[in-house]
């Protein structure tokens, strides 16, 4: 996935995968305290209930779509075929207007890795190598990649940085996996 999005891919598949992610790390609450600096009191009463419901309501819709669909292969775009969208509004219980809604948050994240993987932020041995080293250059390339209304919603920059730090370490493999 990590490459894909390095290179600037990003499809609904990938976003379902992302989806999945989130759902398994626990309460969005939880989540967003692990976020340095993000005030959790900030979000309204219900936010939680109501972003969980979003998310399953578009992993719904995903599963209601094809392969190709979701891989975004030639001649199966959905925002440019309403019979698409008709098909999977009905396929999983919901009106065309969520399934629009649903590829316009995926063109919106889509739009962020393509910037992202351009800028060496998503690469292994590009940017996040020099996160340590160089925080302030990649804050800035940060800023350039991302939506301002995005970024403030997901706490600021330093705030994204500091959830980027957080995956790297993540993603560093045990001794046992490297074995």
């Amino acid at each position: 996935l990590l490459d894909r999005m390095a290179q600037g891919c990003f499809t609904l598949r990938d976003m379902y995968e992302q989806l999945q992610y989130v759902t398994k790390m626990g309460s969005l609450q939880t989540l967003m305290s692990m976020i340095p600096g993000v005030n959790t009191e900030m979000f309204p009463q219900g936010y939680e209930k109501t972003g969980i419901q979003r998310i399953k309501r578009f992993m719904i819709m995903m599963d209601s779509m094809t392969d190709d669909e979701l891989d975004c292969k030639k001649g199966t775009a959905l925002d440019k075929d309403l019979r698409r969208i008709f098909r999977v509004a009905k396929g999983s219980g919901t009106n065309p207007y969520a399934v629009v809604e649903l590829l316009h948050e995926h063109r919106r994240f889509e739009t962020m890795v393509v910037k992202m993987g351009k800028a060496g932020l998503m690469k292994d041995t590009g940017d996040m190598a020099n996160l340590n080293r160089n925080p302030k250059q990649v804050l800035a390339k940060l800023q350039n990649c991302m939506d301002p209304v995005m970024l403030q919603q997901m706490g600021g920059a330093q705030n994204m940085l500091n959830l980027m730090k957080g995956m790297d370490a993540a993603n560093v493999p045990s001794e046992d996996e490297g074995a």
